[in-house]
Order: C-alpha cells, then structure tokens, then sequence
C-alpha cells in the first residue's frame, strides 16, 4: 500500500532497491531524502536580480511584473541593491528610462 501513493520518479527508486537492504523506516528515510535532494527549490538572492535583463521590444510594464515577482522571492536585500540590479536590467535608450534613471540620476 505504502508505494502506490509514490510517483512515478519515486516508485523507479523505491523499485530499484535491494530487497531487505534497509531494515527501518529512518534508513529509507535518509536514503529517500538523500537522492532527491537535488529536487528541492533553493530561495533566490540577490543575485538572482543581476540576472534579470529586459529584453529588446520589451513593455515596460512586463519588465517591471517580471522585476517584481522576482523580488518577492528574496528576503532581506537591500534598497541599494534593488536599484542598481534594476538600473544594470534595463534596456539602454538615449531618451526614455534609461536615460533618466541611469545617466541622469536626481540627487536626493
């Protein structure tokens, strides 16, 4: 009962096994987590927003969604940081926002 609620991924592990080769549950346990570790979702970082790039033809508006729903995902960066990875992710253009975020940065 217990390996017909594995997938499909799991079920070929789980039938792969060594009859008798583990002896309690801890053991599988270990061995199960172990092998599909490389599965789990690691949290993004900053750097996650360096890679971000808005791409030629590119809506503003998408850009930004895209920009946004990327820093959801991270925890504890810093406003600096957020700023220069947008300003480094934008498209440059001598006119539009580039140019007035970027080359002509307002002094607060």
């Amino acid at each position: 009962m217990f390996p017909s609620t594995f997938g499909a991924d799991t079920l070929r592990v789980f039938s792969r096994l060594q009859k008798n080769s583990i002896r309690y549950f801890n053991e599988f346990s270990i061995q199960f987590t172990n092998h599909f570790r490389h599965n789990r979702r690691r949290p993004k970082d900053v750097v996650a927003l360096f890679n971000i790039k808005q791409n030629e033809g590119e809506f503003l508006s998408k850009f930004v969604d895209h920009f946004r729903r990327a820093l959801a995902e991270i925890r504890d960066v810093s406003k600096i940081l957020v700023v220069h990875a947008f300003k480094e992710a934008l498209l440059f253009d001598d006119k539009g926002i580039y140019n007035s975020i970027v080359l002509n940065t307002p002094t607060i």
